[in-house]
């Protein structure tokens, strides 16, 4: 639904009347507003998107909210093992099993649970891209922890460029701080340009490397899987909850990755949402 919207049945009469909820529809009328609560109802959101130079962006409460009270809930764009992991599955995410023999991908060569999860919707997309690398350089040999687990996210948001424009769109509006990045962090940079374009055979500039690897490093949060594994994942919305040490708003997510935001005390109108970040 479009930015202030007006619905006004009777074109001769003015929509002075807003929702008190989200104050983004207009109203010639209570009637009117009653009429269109059904199909409003659904879209009306007890909070708005506010921005400044200086914050950025971030949501502010419109009305009044209970504690416990439901805001929202938020699909993950993309989810991926953390920067640094022991061997975890790329397709259900959850740590293998140590082993005599690590069972790998027949795709991509890559550390997998099962031959189920070679197939999984999370790994499919990017198996063909890892197999690219057709002499395993990349892929980790052992189950013992390793940053190579740190590319995955990264690959996985960029190739939402081809894959999911949308998803996409969101990751390239994300906040990245990318030129403290470029002065602080140029080796690093340097090695990740080096797997996804000399092993992988891809081709992304370098600012877009860096930008990616700087929305992830900004706005992932780390999540559990169903056995309670630590993973990692981009929200489109949860992500503009600002920090704050005393937070008014509490995160719980199921284990597919779903996040589920409810007010976590009473907050008034026109007040900053935020959660605690560690």
């Amino acid at each position: 639904m479009p930015q202030n919207q007006v619905v006004n049945h009777s074109s001769n009469l003015k929509a002075h009347l807003s929702c008190s909820g989200c104050g983004k529809v207009h109203y010639c009328g209570k009637e009117h507003q009653r009429q269109h609560w059904p199909q409003h109802r659904q879209q009306c959101q007890p909070f708005k998107l506010v921005s400044s130079a200086v914050a950025g962006s971030y949501l502010v409460s419109t009305r009044q909210l209970e504690a416990g009270q439901v805001l929202m809930e938020d699909t993950p764009l993309v989810v991926g093992p953390m920067a640094e992991s022991a061997g975890v599955c790329l397709g259900c995410h959850e740590l293998i099993p140590e082993s005599d023999e690590v069972l790998h991908c027949p795709g991509c060569h890559w550390p997998i649970c099962s031959l189920k999860c070679a197939t999984s919707p999370n790994h499919f997309p990017d198996c063909s891209v890892l197999a690219r690398d057709t002499n395993h350089i990349s892929a980790p040999n052992n189950l013992e922890p390793t940053r190579r687990y740190e590319y995955i996210l990264i690959l996985r948001c960029l190739l939402l460029r081809d894959r999911a424009p949308s998803a996409w769109k969101e990751v390239m509006s994300m906040s990245h701080h990318s030129k403290q990045r470029m002065v602080t962090q140029e080796e690093k940079l340097d090695l990740i340009q080096i797997f996804l374009n000399k092993v992988l055979k891809l081709d992304y500039s370098k600012d877009l490397i860096n930008q990616v690897v700087g929305a992830v490093a900004t706005n992932a949060l780390e999540i559990r899987t169903a056995g309670h594994n630590s993973i990692r994942a981009l929200y489109p919305k949860v992500r503009l909850l600002n920090h704050s040490c005393l937070p008014n708003v509490h995160l719980s997510s199921a284990t597919n990755g779903r996040m589920q935001v409810r007010a976590a005390v009473k907050v008034g109108a026109g007040k900053v949402l935020s959660i605690s970040y560690t």
